[in-house]
């Protein structure tokens, strides 16, 4: 057990704990929250795919508590004109692939790093993103060579995130605190900015993205809905229900 000083956030706390996990020279570092609930065979998974793909980070499947079926944060994929990362929703563990597949991004509740990850690329940038260093880490990963890897046999189950009230919903009072001065918020602009600006392909992408989002942000504070088909999941194997 290693203790922090309560200052640490997120990736402080994960930074400590892996300059701690290196000084036994380990192969792997596996970084989970402390929300995590895991599957008999999720670690046999992981390091299996690990090492049938050098130089590759290994993120599980990440699955609901309250609807162990239903896959959430998993393979966000970046789309400079829809505003940046985009989460795909309605994916169920029978919409997956069926074998270990690359993402643009792992959400780190639960990856497993090569310890090589950290020894030649550094650590989570604890200075721009206190509690979002996995938005920056993994894609600066990816963009140094290594390869980013979801392994579907590989579950976890997580509490789900509770959904941030709606810009149009709050007052002005209330949507200054949010987008400038908490910085643990989800509409937070300022760290908006900074997982756009580090994990970006590229920073004419980031600034672009990074606009929109805010022009979209605006349309919705003052009331205004986009009226948005439905989201359709990235991966569709089959059309006749679940499969065994």
């Amino acid at each position: 057990m290693i203790r922090g000083d309560g200052e640490l956030w997120c990736s402080g706390a994960i930074n400590l704990g892996v300059e701690e996990a290196l000084k036994g020279n380990p192969d792997y570092i596996l970084v989970v929250n402390d929300d995590t609930v895991f599957d008999a065979r999720f670690l046999k998974e992981m390091i299996a795919t690990a090492e049938a793909n050098p130089r590759s980070v290994v993120g599980s499947l990440l699955l609901s508590w309250d609807q162990p079926h239903r896959v959430f944060q998993v393979a966000p994929r970046w789309d400079t004109w829809h505003g940046g990362w985009r989460h795909y929703f309605d994916q169920t563990v029978w919409t997956m692939p069926k074998r270990e597949f690359e993402v643009e991004l792992i959400v780190g509740n639960c990856t497993l790093f090569p310890a090589a990850a950290f020894r030649e690329e550094g650590l989570f940038a604890t200075r721009w993103l206190p509690h979002y260093g996995d938005a920056e880490f993994t894609p600066r990963l990816r963009r140094r060579g290594w390869k980013l890897l979801i392994q579907p046999s590989a579950r976890v189950f997580n509490q789900p995130n509770e959904i941030p009230p709606r810009m149009s919903q709050m007052s002005f009072r209330e949507l200054y605190t949010v987008c400038w001065s908490n910085y643990n918020h989800a509409h937070n602009l300022r760290n908006r900015f900074l997982m756009y600006w580090l994990g970006a392909p590229t920073k004419v992408q980031a600034c672009a993205a990074f606009g929109i989002h805010c022009a979209r942000l605006l349309l919705q504070a003052v009331g205004i809905r986009f009226i948005r088909r439905r989201e359709q999941p990235m991966y569709r194997e089959y059309a006749g229900g679940p499969c065994r």
